[in-house]
């Protein structure tokens, strides 16, 4: 159960856990936010997080134009102080933080030994460094959030 059976809803790298996104033809996307049992939780609110300012102003459009309600951060989620503005965004916009969905992944392609130390550390620190960071900045949060059982 989240707070008054909303959830406010950090995402990376607009990567979303329990929350359904699909994008037809015409581009438009649509989706919705499950709870852990698969419900949907009206009124749910998103936070976007990307390194793109396009990306996550055309994501927020496109939660908003589908009814739902998103606000955007613009960031990198290997660097803390980029982490902190979208936590900071989820509680200053919609008054706290249900939910992290800590998940953002890059990939270089090729095989390791032929790609450069900067793209390994680049993978490592996206993929790896990032979810540390995520859970020691966003536990902060969640834990000042009341829960509802």
């Amino acid at each position: 159960m989240f707070r008054k059976s909303l959830c406010n809803l950090v995402c990376f790298f607009f990567l979303l856990a329990g929350v359904g996104l699909s994008q037809d033809n015409s581009g438009r996307i649509s989706g919705t936010v499950t709870d852990n049992s698969g419900a949907v939780v009206p009124g749910a609110k998103i936070v976007v997080n990307d390194l793109d300012e396009e990306s996550v102003s055309a994501a927020v459009a496109a939660i908003q134009d589908a009814g739902g309600r998103a606000a955007g951060a613009v960031g990198d989620v290997s660097k803390s102080l980029d982490v902190r503005n979208a936590l900071a965004v989820a509680s200053d916009t919609f008054g706290g933080l249900d939910i992290l969905y800590n998940n953002a992944g890059i990939g270089r392609g090729g095989f390791f030994a032929d790609q450069s130390f900067e793209d390994v550390m680049a993978v490592v620190n996206t993929n790896f460094v990032s979810v540390l960071i995520g859970i020691h900045e966003g536990i902060k949060y969640l834990k000042a959030t009341p829960v509802v059982v």
